[in-house]
């Protein structure tokens, strides 16, 4: 099936809308180690907040993000938020996290959207970018029960679904096609993944047998029978004839003498 990333920004692609918490970092390019080359910075404020996506009540989402500390090893805790339409946002999830100084890490915790939920972010609790900035990335919101690879419409298979970069995005479903492919050309998938089976339908095109491609022999002995030549005959097994000048086929141009006669 289809995958929906529900980060409406999840690499500052182009900016760094939705980005915020203690403070309001900076979108930075060049980023390396992290699953994308885009990003922004913390340098001060205590806890960073990533984009709102959009939930329903009900769904079961998994929210991940990628972070680094530049510095000093750091952690917390990282929660998964809910915006409601009513009432104060709440959290139903929260996992403890480390970083060490200089390392990417990928971050996630799974929870459930509460009764009037709109929305779901994450909050990075707990991190004094003051005295380590921090690089945060590649955000993925999905509705699914365990955390699986980063994509946005950025990614091989991928698109936005709307503005790049600042909208969600889909990863088309992955269905293995060489199956198709194969009987396309009349093959079956088996054909096309063996050799052998495969130039038994390639040979068989020009009335051979796949034994007769698969060996040089056999080979040999279906080429002499389009000039009504035995495979002895073509492999240089003809009878003595002295005093022939061609023996092809055992056909002569001279009377011949026959050796011991």
């Amino acid at each position: 099936m289809p995958r929906q990333n529900l980060c409406p920004n999840p690499a500052a692609g182009a900016n760094n809308t939705g980005y915020g918490g203690g403070s309001t970092p900076t979108r930075v390019t060049g980023l390396s180690g992290f699953p994308v080359t885009t990003g922004v910075q913390y340098t001060s404020g205590t806890f960073q907040v990533t984009p709102l996506g959009v939930v329903a009540p009900g769904q079961v989402v998994t929210a991940s993000v990628y972070a680094r500390a530049v510095s000093l090893d750091i952690g917390n805790t990282l929660y998964l938020y809910f915006d409601r339409s009513a009432g104060a946002d709440v959290t139903t999830a929260n996992a403890a996290f480390s970083l060490s100084a200089g390392v990417v890490t990928r971050l996630s915790v799974t929870g459930t959207a509460p009764a009037l939920a709109v929305g779901a972010y994450l909050v990075m609790d707990g991190t004094n970018a003051g005295v380590a900035a921090i690089d945060v990335t590649a955000c993925l919101y999905e509705v699914a029960g365990a955390l699986d690879t980063y994509f946005d419409g950025g990614s091989p298979g991928a698109t936005w679904d709307g503005a790049e970069h600042n909208s969600t995005s889909t990863l088309a479903d992955t269905e293995v096609t060489g199956t198709a492919a194969a009987v396309l050309g009349g093959l079956t998938a088996a054909a096309v993944g063996t050799v052998t089976t495969l130039g038994t339908a390639v040979a068989s095109l020009g009335g051979l047998t796949g034994t007769a491609l698969g060996s040089a022999f056999a080979v040999g002995t279906a080429a002499a029978n389009l000039g009504g030549l035995t495979a002895t005959a073509v492999g240089g097994g003809f009878p003595i004839i002295a005093g022939s000048t061609a023996t092809v086929g055992a056909r002569r141009t001279s009377t011949p003498t026959i050796a011991g006669g």
